[in-house]
């Protein structure tokens, strides 16, 4: 019994010393600031002894994210509560150990975990149990806020997967690529006859990229990547920098918005993937652009 607290305790301490960027000094946390924050950790690890997962994962979340990196102050010669430093092992165990606990007890989990690094040690606590709404959505949250959070891509891919899973609505996901980052669009894909379609005015959100309606010409141009593209509703021909070629599908008007076929932006020089195995397209345009790997190993360079 003994030993398996010290275990916890430990876990918890490497939790709050990986997941935050150490602290340079004693004098970047005021002695208020300290207490504050050793109250907390002595409170998850009293809450963790008692059972109640829910409060410990929420306790040292507030650590991680309103307080910084504490393991030193924790373990060190002066500090309160002092841990033994060998006994440090996986911090996504913690996490994982607590949520699953959690769950099993049927305890609510509202946490609000600030910075891209602790929330990424929460998502990977999610997958680790199979709750896939949870990870999904805090995925979305974290490419939203950082395109470059290259393994939550991943996460998001196995997490659509096993949501998408035997469920022919579950809605599709479009990720625009380019040499800025990825980013998930805010406007949806829809498929129909296995094509997949988006607005032009999701390619807005590429980086440095405009989108422009002509109602004189009926035209909707892009400008992306140096690159220029008109799209025509009803027409099969698009322009490509002041050239010409045809499309496998004319773009169409519906509801006032011109939509394309990811097939249409392959062949004017974007390139796509599909995952329709988690209703996900990935289109990207320029060097430095890159697909999305399953399974949870994020994005590799294209």
């Amino acid at each position: 019994m003994c030993c398996g607290m010290r275990i916890h305790k430990a876990i918890l301490v490497a939790v709050l010393s990986v997941v935050t960027v150490a602290l340079r000094s004693d004098a970047s946390v005021g002695a208020t600031s300290l207490d504050e924050a050793r109250a907390m950790v002595k409170g998850a690890y009293d809450a963790n002894r008692r059972g109640d997962h829910a409060e410990a994962v929420r306790l040292a979340g507030m650590v991680v994210s309103e307080k910084g990196d504490l393991a030193a102050y924790w373990a060190g010669p002066n500090a309160k509560h002092p841990a033994p430093e060998a006994d440090i092992q996986d911090p996504v165990a913690f996490v994982r150990a607590q949520l699953q606990a959690a769950r099993d007890t049927g305890a609510e989990l509202n946490l609000e975990i600030a910075g891209t690094r602790a929330r990424a040690e929460l998502l990977r606590g999610y997958v680790g149990i199979g709750d896939w709404w949870a990870a999904a959505r805090l995925a979305e949250e974290i490419v939203r806020e950082n395109p470059r959070a290259n393994l939550t891509w991943g996460d998001l891919w196995v997490a659509r997967k096993h949501l998408a899973a035997g469920n022919p609505s579950f809605p599709w996901v479009l990720v625009l690529s380019a040499p800025g980052g990825r980013y998930l669009s805010s406007r949806r894909p829809v498929v129909e006859s296995d094509v997949v379609w988006t607005e032009v005015r999701a390619l807005a959100e590429m980086p440095d990229s405009r989108v422009q309606w002509d109602a004189g010409q009926r035209c909707a141009t892009v400008a992306v990547g140096g690159r220029s593209f008109g799209f025509r509703p009803d027409s099969v021909e698009v322009g490509v920098d002041g050239k010409t070629i045809v499309a496998p599908q004319a773009p169409r008007m519906q509801d006032g918005r011109t939509w394309v076929s990811v097939e249409a932006l392959t062949a004017a020089g974007f390139w796509s993937q599909s995952y329709p195995e988690a209703r996900m397209v990935i289109v990207g345009i320029g060097p430095g652009a890159a697909t999305i790997q399953g399974g949870g190993a994020g994005i590799e360079g294209r």
